[in-house]
């Protein structure tokens, strides 16, 4: 009955905090950034096992988005390298997806702090919002060390074909990210068995919803009238949803706090 009332009080916070503005806020940022995180991962994590496999395993991952997708996202990718590299001031390139990025985290944070009741404004709270952005990105880094690590463990050991295995792989290495990105990202953020409830439930749901979405996107929508603009379309559809799961997570993180605060209080008196 308290699993019934956490959802349903979650889904309630989650939609009187307009949280489908919040994620289509995020999916207007997010594109922008994706190919310089990405370009950074692939830079800083390669230094640890190799490039060329760093860029296997993760564009690997990003197949959920669909093969066109993937391909689109290597040629920026590439693109992106090249001008880097172009730069006649290099710094400049740096600060500009450095800026990018922390726009579309500081955008994710926004529905953080409206769900949690964070209140913070000015110039201030701004740059204090801006360095957990950057300092998720490095911690994010970590975090792809450790499970591109295992990833690459199941490779050599044939381990990669047993769905079972991979899926719960899948399960366990996203509710983690959701739990980081709960934690590190926002102040005052729940705790970190709320964020852990919250995270879990949250990648359970985009297991499921993942199928789901490429299933009305290969046989339902019918991009194809748009050309590669309707590659563009797939990807903001996905960032929208992946935001807003990541949003009903971080409601289920901060219910759930409340609720163990009521039981406390309650055993208390």
């Amino acid at each position: 009955m308290q699993v019934i009332s956490l959802l349903t009080n979650s889904a309630k916070s989650w939609y009187e905090s307009d949280m489908k503005s919040y994620a289509a806020a995020f999916s207007y940022y997010a594109p922008l950034a994706i190919i310089p995180i990405l370009l950074f991962s692939i830079t800083m994590v390669g230094t640890i096992y190799s490039e060329s496999i760093t860029r296997q395993i993760l564009t690997g991952w990003a197949g959920v988005l669909g093969d066109d997708i993937v391909e689109l996202i290597k040629i920026a990718i590439t693109n992106l390298r090249i001008e880097a590299e172009s730069f006649h001031l290099p710094i400049f390139g740096i600060v500009l997806s450095l800026g990018i990025s922390i726009l579309a985290l500081n955008a994710l944070s926004n529905g953080f702090h409206k769900l949690w009741n964070v209140h913070q404004f000015g110039l201030h709270a701004w740059f204090k919002k801006s360095l957990r952005s950057v300092l998720f990105i490095l911690i994010f880094q970590i975090y792809l060390a450790v499970v591109i690590g295992f990833e690459f463990f199941m490779i050599v050991n044939n381990l990669q074909s047993d769905y079972i295995l991979s899926l719960l792989f899948l399960f366990i290495s996203t509710g983690a990210f959701f739990a980081i990105l709960f934690r590190f990202l926002a102040s005052h953020s729940p705790s970190w068995k709320g964020c852990l409830v919250g995270a879990l439930v949250a990648s359970l749901l985009f297991i499921v919803t993942k199928s789901s979405v490429n299933i009305y996107v290969i046989k339902v929508a019918n991009l194809n009238i748009y050309g590669t603009a309707g590659l563009i379309l797939v990807l903001l559809l996905w960032v929208y949803i992946l935001a807003a799961l990541i949003y009903y997570g971080a409601a289920i993180a901060y219910e759930y706090d409340k609720i163990k605060a009521i039981r406390i209080n309650s055993s208390v008196n």
